[in-house]
């Protein structure tokens, strides 16, 4: 019984491969109050949501590549204006795909759901462009802070709306998120790898996936889980980046080895 109350939580949104952006009650934005945002691209359509982290690097949710086994080919990250029509958007290819090594998915619910849920994307060259758009990664004690979350597609009125959206939530303890969630599901949330973002009317959810948690205008987030039905009641899940800045900094900052 246990474990089918996990899976319900996530079924309708990450399993069942419902990967567009949902900013449920947001308002239009665009890339120039956010130009770290990315669309990550499937085949040439939008799935997911990234963030420009360096000349060369993104950072999304690891399952939004899962899907079809980290095949560089058939992904591209996309630079617009904030609408996803933009016709003078530019795409550019992914070199290589490094999903953290310990993500589970939904295997180590009764540990954690879709615990480790983040990507690196890195390019094939260096966009001496994005050097201005790349985000800082936070490394902050998150509890209490107000944040804000963007994204595209499916909103309150089951549209997808062409414009990026955004909306603003204040971060909760853990055991401020576990009682949101209610008890019942404490596992599926751990302090470790997870972060809650809540507001009663806005939020994202069922698979808004893979962008952005900006506190203090620093990356903070990305977007891994939420309430099926787009129930905005129940707390938005986001990976926790100040845990694993070490991790994503070992790959676009390593240390040079001297022979």
């Amino acid at each position: 019984m246990f474990g089918t109350v996990i899976l319900a939580l996530l079924s309708c949104g990450l399993v069942s491969g419902d990967f567009m952006s949902r900013i449920i009650n947001g308002q239009a934005t665009d890339t120039t109050a956010h130009p770290h945002q990315l669309s990550l691209e499937y085949q040439g359509n939008h799935v997911c949501g990234a963030s420009i982290i360096g000349t060369k690097w993104a950072v999304t949710a690891a399952h939004c590549v899962e899907f079809a086994n980290y095949n560089e080919t058939l992904f591209g990250v996309a630079v617009n204006n904030g609408k996803r029509s933009d016709p003078d958007r530019a795409v550019y290819p992914i070199k290589k795909i490094t999903p953290h090594g310990s993500y589970t998915g939904t295997a180590g619910f009764l540990e954690a759901a879709y615990a480790n849920d983040i990507a690196l994307l890195e390019l094939f060259e260096e966009i001496t462009s994005w050097a201005d758009k790349a985000i800082e990664l936070s490394t902050d004690i998150l509890d209490n802070k107000n944040c804000t979350i963007t994204g595209w597609g499916l909103d309150s009125t089951d549209t997808s709306p062409d414009v990026l959206q955004e909306t603003t939530g204040t971060i909760l303890t853990e055991s401020g998120c576990v009682s949101k969630w209610n008890t019942i599901l404490q596992p599926a949330y751990s302090h470790q790898y997870h972060v809650c973002i809540d507001d009663p009317n806005t939020g994202s959810c069922n698979g808004d996936s893979g962008g952005p948690m900006v506190c203090d205008g620093k990356l903070a987030g990305v977007t891994s889980w939420g309430a099926s039905g787009c129930d905005t009641t129940k707390p938005s899940v986001y990976v926790r980046v100040p845990n694993y800045v070490t991790w994503i900094q070992g790959y676009t900052n390593p240390t040079p080895t001297f022979l």
